[in-house]
């Protein structure tokens, strides 16, 4: 599945990908599968002790912005969140802003995938077995209107929720992506179709006059 669809991924507008679950849930080996699958692209990571380690910056603000300076210039790329809970709860006002206005900051063709992983205090599992899971709890996970107040009632902080707006599966979230982009392409060709000129009005030839 990821292998096929690497290239659409990075296709979508301002691609994010959040591999969250339970402690314990394979988060890690997941990702590890994802950079696997998109072989080949240079990975920039991005978690606290890649950026302590930094050379030459002065502090995390300056190496977190040098590593989104170097992502932007070699892509397609990938940045690598690991451990996104653990940052984010770390982390001053001062990265936090940092990293949103760099999100914002991309272009929306830019191939560039924010990959990271986070672990949820509530089983993603155990929630969807619940005895709602028939109708409120499956839907609180995967329903478009309620996507970020899925992640954070499962026990993700709801500013970081924020920076992922979509909750599904990689073939929903690509297929969902094709559609909008198929409905954009009918409507401009509908709105740019040529409509023939009206065949001109057929012109009286005047006679000369003979001298």
């Amino acid at each position: 599945l990821i292998s096929s669809s690497s290239s659409k991924l990075l296709s979508m507008a301002r691609p994010r990908l959040l591999v969250a679950g339970a402690a314990g849930a394979g988060q890690q080996q997941l990702a590890a599968a994802v950079l696997a699958a998109l072989e080949g692209l240079p990975v920039y990571p991005i978690g606290l002790p890649s950026l302590l380690a930094s050379a030459g910056s002065r502090c995390v603000e300056e190496s977190l912005v040098s590593a989104f300076t170097e992502a932007r210039r070699a892509a397609p790329a990938i940045i690598y969140w690991p451990q996104a809970h653990l940052w984010w709860s770390a982390a001053g006002s001062g990265l936090r802003s940092a990293l949103i206005a760099l999100l914002d900051d991309l272009p929306q063709d830019l191939p560039l995938l924010l990959l990271a992983t986070a672990e949820l205090p509530v089983d993603v599992s155990a929630a969807a077995a619940g005895p709602d899971s028939s109708s409120c709890s499956r839907d609180l996970i995967l329903s478009g209107q309620q996507q970020r107040q899925g992640l954070e009632q499962l026990g993700l902080d709801p500013t970081l929720a924020a920076l992922f707006p979509a909750v599904g599966t990689l073939e929903e979230l690509i297929g969902s992506q094709q559609q909008r982009r198929q409905q954009q392409q009918q409507d401009l060709r509908s709105n740019t179709e040529i409509t023939p000129p009206a065949a001109a009005p057929a012109s009286s030839s005047s006679s000369g006059s003979s001298m």
